[in-house]
């Protein structure tokens, strides 16, 4: 058994995407913890395949511990239907909890509405449990919940040596539980996954990964109020807003009345037209109205040592196309860390107020972190350059995106205020993976 703690992430070769592999070796534990946080690509779907096919050899047969789901677009999870097709056990799923049609308003960025997907918008929990994996569990962000105003989650890491080695098991221990929600808790939805295991836990708390590792989500689950309350044309009547926001809403509302031939929508129904290709175009087209309101949502996960410890941190790219051309691979000596990485899915940070509760919900945490994912593929409209103010001078940033993409993805700015701050970025591609290693 290994005497140092240590933990491996690779970000994979997928192109416009994400893929991110880890795992942690604690001398406390029997067998390493093993996760995935989001699987896709809107690249060429053969990257996507060979990136997938090339992580399951490497399991070996191994079960994974946990996947991580940071949100709903088809590039960041079309590569857990293909795990789950190729036989991996996934023992639990941790998912940013969307109610169904704030799930299908992100669905919609998908080519198309069908099949698999389809299943996993309409009821994740039901897709997930009828494919093995033993439990669900649903992230609440914080502030849905009058618990989570008078929760303290305490110091972020706890005191003391991290013990001797020991065959103490893997398992997962949530802080923080909440009540499930209606749509998974009770009435006619429930029935579907009645024999499932699934809880719901506030993302003010944290979740132990054995005795040394530890998982802290936040979910910015901020969908403005009239996604819950303009959605009937009476509502939309009498509504008097002149907030050009709104006024998309209850334009792509209407929209949806009309497509559907109803007075009030609902949200069940809806999932059930849109599976049929002439009713999922036209809402499709409908949905183009609106479809830069909800680019923000997206949970994030820090993910690191439960004490308070000196790690050793080394990054490098494995580039194809250097190798080829007889180029060295990029690379960043050993330093000394924290042993904290930073995973930020698509959530915007640009703006003021979703910057000010990121940032003091991980308070504390920006201290210990060395590796961090850039926001959005690079994106300028969702960069923040006070982010490099919360994190150590030494920390290093890495990002996926397709060579040549359509989006302009990694943005140059964002880029140029990343170096100007003395760090690296690593861009991981269709030829080129991410390696980030950390140990004691």
């Amino acid at each position: 058994m290994n005497s140092n703690l240590s933990a491996t992430a690779v970000l994979r070769r997928v192109g416009q995407g994400f893929f991110y592999t880890c795992e942690v070796n604690c001398p406390q534990n029997a067998d390493p913890i093993r996760f995935v946080y989001d699987c896709g690509a809107k690249t060429n779907k053969k990257y996507l395949e060979a990136a997938v096919e090339a992580f399951v050899e490497e399991l070996h047969g191994e079960s994974l511990n946990f996947f991580v789901v940071s949100h709903y677009d088809e590039d960041h999870v079309n590569g857990l239907n293909a795990l789950l097709s190729r036989g991996v056990h996934i023992k639990k799923v941790f998912l940013p909890y969307l109610t169904p049609l704030q799930r299908m308003l992100q669905g919609f960025s998908a080519p198309s509405f069908s099949g698999w997907y389809a299943d996993f918008i309409d009821n994740p929990v039901s897709y997930l449990t009828e494919r093995g994996v033993e439990e669900v569990i649903l992230v609440i962000g914080s502030g849905n919940d009058p618990r989570d105003d008078n929760q303290d989650s305490g110091p972020p890491f706890l005191d003391g040596p991290l013990g001797q080695p020991n065959d103490f098991p893997t398992d997962l221990k949530p802080e923080s539980p909440r009540r499930l929600p209606d749509e998974f808790g009770e009435g006619e939805r429930a029935v579907e996954t009645d024999d499932a295991n699934v809880i719901a836990i506030s993302d003010r708390g944290r979740v132990h990964a054995g005795l040394c590792w530890q998982l802290k989500f936040f979910n910015y689950d901020r969908f403005p109020p009239e996604t819950e309350i303009l959605i009937s044309r009476a509502a939309i009547a009498s509504d008097t807003s002149t907030d050009r926001r709104i006024q998309r809403w209850k334009k792509f509302v209407s929209d949806l009345l009309d497509i559907l031939d109803k007075d009030t929508l609902s949200p069940l129904e809806l999932l059930t037209a849109i599976r049929t290709e002439s009713v999922r175009l036209a809402v499709k087209e409908a949905h183009k109205t609106i479809r830069a309101d909800h680019n923000d949502i997206s949970m994030t996960l820090w993910h690191g040592p439960s004490h308070s410890i000196r790690m050793w941190s080394h990054i490098s790219g494995r580039d194809e196309l250097r190798m080829i051309a007889g180029g060295a691979n990029q690379t960043n000596g050993w330093w000394p860390s924290g042993g904290g990485t930073l995973l930020t899915g698509d959530l915007g940070v640009k703006k003021r107020v979703i910057f000010s509760e990121f940032r003091d919900h991980y308070d504390g945490y920006f201290d210990s972190t060395e590796f961090a994912q850039t926001p959005h593929h690079g994106s300028r409209a969702s960069w923040n350059r006070g982010i490099l103010d919360l994190l150590p001078t030494q920390s290093a940033f890495f990002l996926s995106a397709g060579i040549g993409n359509t989006y302009g993805h990694p943005n140059l700015d964002v880029l140029v205020d990343i170096s100007n701050s003395g760090r690296p970025c690593y861009w991981g591609h269709t030829h080129c993976e991410v390696v980030m290693q950390l140990t004691t």
